[in-house]
């Protein structure tokens, strides 16, 4: 009767393991690592260069339209990021400066203005002053990038957005050209 018991015992311990391990296995096959399944997609380039050609205000450069960014004019730039899991991702939208040969301005005089699609400010770009690319925080695993935005996407959805961009008014001008580009990308 003991061995009888004591086999009952086993397998009805085997039975507990191997349930739990069934499904701490299943949870970790359905849940994936958020930002594995985003995808960025730009209207025209995902480069972004501007020129010191026309300083203007935090009021003015909100109000900036068009893609003018492609020329090294002050404009804005759109893109989307789009979340093919069915369950919600955390992303980050960082800006990696890119080395110029030539003469290149300094990131305190370049502002950012970061929106959705309908013109909507995000948190942290609602507020005047906006932040200049030398004010956001460098990202931990790329210390030649900064974050933009930190947020959360739902499952299967696309968001819009809009990214001005222009040069400070307290910036003093000069008759040398120089220029400031970025690379935007989502993690």
């Amino acid at each position: 009767m003991k061995g009888k018991g004591l086999n009952r015992l086993f397998i009805l311990l085997f039975v507990i393991v191997v349930g739990l391990l069934g499904v701490f296995s299943w949870n970790l096959f359905f849940h994936k690592e958020n930002g594995k399944n985003l995808k960025i997609v730009f209207r025209s380039s995902s480069d972004i260069m501007i020129e010191n050609k026309l300083p203007i205000s935090d009021t003015l450069g909100k109000q900036l339209t068009g893609d003018g960014m492609e020329n090294g004019i002050q404009g804005y730039l759109e893109f989307s990021i789009e979340n093919k899991d069915s369950i919600s991702n955390e992303y980050v939208i960082k800006l990696t400066k890119k080395e110029l040969n030539q003469n290149e301005i300094n990131g305190n005089y370049i502002k950012l203005y970061l929106t959705k699609a309908n013109d909507y400010p995000l948190d942290g770009f609602e507020q005047n002053p906006v932040p200049s690319f030398q004010q956001l925080p460098v990202l931990n695993s790329k210390p030649n990038s900064k974050v933009l935005y930190r947020g959360v996407i739902a499952g299967n959805t696309v968001e819009e957005f809009r990214l001005r961009m222009w040069l400070a008014d307290s910036y003093a001008m000069n008759s040398v050209l120089e220029e400031f580009s970025i690379k935007i990308d989502v993690e």
